[in-house]
């Protein structure tokens, strides 16, 4: 047992034996080796009396022992764990006020798309909860850190739909970012599936808490899903006012959703499949990435401001008048081949950033049959990228379409990305020169080095501001091993220009020398290079005067 003083700290108790009572002299008994190689039966009754004797109280004492060895053993594991919680109770962390504590939480939890829940489950929140009461308590004060889940429905079994609903609760009223997979290509899961639907049914049951939402889900599904909101939707309470139905109607907190993995096939599947109405009322839609657009899907176009399509097959033109507000529209996998007749072009008037990414399908492919189908009179930042090549001599760049599009649109470009794009040194330089008020220069180029060579030497400053191409230019990006010396000619002679020098030099490239770069950096510029293919980055700090 262990005794306390005033100052409560444990005292071990008296032993239950005294240690002088171990060591005892081995008790002597008459050698019987003579007696066994006779017949002769000895007169042993009386020693045998006295060891038989000794062996129960050998026993008695072995059994005594034995309790004490017990005893000591609890009582070493009772020390031994108020050691251990004293020393706990020494930890810095415990000095953490708790809203810090509550941070490295949150932290922790933010890793990759948050909680998993699935065949291989990945709960952060719930195991840091399980570490001790009071972390326990801080976790479930932090109801967002609970609010972050990826559902993998084709692997849902019925311990993991209990958690999903023990996530749920936990969350509370936080706004939800999920991420819901149903298997890819369609294949994993049977939409008429129990548990997967169960799960998704929990999901739309809290929709009107979405706030993210990254849907990779079967067609049969969605249709599901839209008629399970569609009759939340004619149930609602009519005694309820406008403002309390708004706030719990599904959807109605969404900004941001994400369907770009949808299978395109189903246009050949379902030729008479009905609308999916899911997300005709999401006011809130801020943020919307899809495959490609057409009648499969109706959004609320009208209040997206950033726009992505990732599988562009057809014109994407023909939408843009239903997205008055969209400020940032981004095409990728762009592959239309044919230009067709240009009936009328939309003006969107409100877009200001347009990013294409081409695809490598087809040889014909060209921005031509973009170019022409666009007005943005408001467009300051252009970048193009073609990050694959399977056809060597396709020419995608259009120069012609772009200076008709700048033309007809009269936008002037702040910034400007062309990577992997192939494209005259002439025609780049011709499209600096119509852009005087860019400020920040991307430029990769693919195959051959001349474009960019071309490009710094037109970039070196002039003693006239009126000749200078771009003289704003203040961020300058490009991949180049061998012509740091027309570099540092850019950098030193936009040192004096009247718009200031250059800011930042990022260079991408395998063998760049530091004892160029440094020379460079005395003109006032910071340089970073990144090392190709690692890339490894380095810095170069300008030098301070004085």
């Amino acid at each position: 047992m262990l005794s306390c003083h005033s100052d409560d700290v444990p005292t071990p108790r008296m032993t239950f034996f005294d240690r002088e009572c171990l060591v005892k002299q081995t008790p002597s008994f008459p050698s019987l080796s003579i007696h066994l190689r006779s017949n002769v039966v000895p007169h042993l009754s009386s020693p045998v009396a006295d060891a038989q004797h000794t062996l129960q109280h050998n026993a008695r004492e072995i059994e005594h022992l034995r309790a004490a060895i017990h005893a000591l053993e609890a009582e070493q594991a009772t020390i031994a764990r108020y050691v251990a919680e004293s020393q706990s109770l020494l930890t810095p962390i415990r000095k953490l006020p708790v809203e810090i504590l509550g941070e490295i939480f949150a932290i922790h939890c933010a890793r990759g798309t948050g909680n998993i829940v699935g065949e291989r489950p990945y709960y952060p929140a719930l195991r840091v909860s399980q570490v001790c009461y009071f972390w326990r308590q801080v976790m479930l004060s932090r109801t967002e850190l609970w609010a972050k889940l990826e559902v993998r429905l084709d692997q849902m079994t019925k311990g993991s739909l209990e958690l999903l609903k023990l996530f749920l609760e936990h969350s509370k009223a936080s706004p939800l970012t999920l991420r819901v997979t149903s298997g890819y290509w369609n294949s994993s899961v049977d939409s008429h599936s129990t548990l997967p639907w169960n799960a998704l049914q929990l999901l739309l049951e809290n929709a009107h808490r979405w706030f993210s939402a990254t849907l990779r889900l079967d067609y049969q599904l969605f249709l599901r899903a839209s008629s399970k909101v569609a009759q939340a939707l004619e149930q609602q309470d009519v005694k309820h006012n406008s403002e309390t139905s708004s706030i719990h109607s599904p959807f109605s907190r969404l900004e941001h959703l994400d369907i770009s993995w949808f299978d395109c096939r189903i246009s050949s599947v379902y030729s008479d499949r009905p609308a999916i109405r899911l997300f005709e009322n999401a006011s809130s839609l801020r943020s919307l990435t899809i495959p490609h657009y057409d009648d499969c899907f109706v959004f609320p176009l009208s209040n997206v401001h950033t726009f992505k399509l990732t599988n562009v097959h057809r014109n994407p033109t023909s939408i843009l008048p239903q997205c008055t507000n969209l400020t940032k529209l981004s095409i990728l996998n762009f592959a239309i081949r044919d230009s067709g007749l240009v009936a009328s072009r939309p003006q969107v008037s409100n877009i200001t950033h347009l990013d294409i990414q081409l695809s490598s399908y087809f040889e014909t492919l060209t921005l031509k049959n973009l170019f022409d189908h666009l007005e943005l009179p408001c467009l300051t930042s252009l970048t193009v990228s073609e990050p694959f090549h399977r056809y060597v001599n396709r020419r995608t760049w259009s120069q012609e379409a772009f200076v008709s599009l700048q033309s007809r649109s009269g936008f002037q470009l702040q910034k400007l990305g062309i990577m992997e794009v192939p494209i005259t040194g002439e025609d780049l330089v011709e499209v600096l020169t119509l852009n005087p008020f860019l400020r920040e220069l991307t430029f990769f180029e693919w195959h051959l080095r001349s474009a960019t060579k071309k490009l710094l030497e037109a970039l070196v400053s002039s003693s006239s501001t009126a000749e200078t191409v771009v003289p704003g230019l203040k961020h300058l990006r490009v991949r180049s091993d061998e012509a740091l010396v027309d570099i540092g000619r850019v950098v030193e002679s936009r040192l004096l220009s009247s718009s200031g020098p250059l800011e930042e030099v990022l260079l991408f490239g395998g063998q760049i020398g530091c004892m160029d770069l440094n020379v460079i950096c005395a003109h006032g510029t910071r340089i970073v290079v990144r090392h190709e293919p690692t890339l490894s980055e380095r810095v170069y700090q300008p030098r301070r005067k004085g």
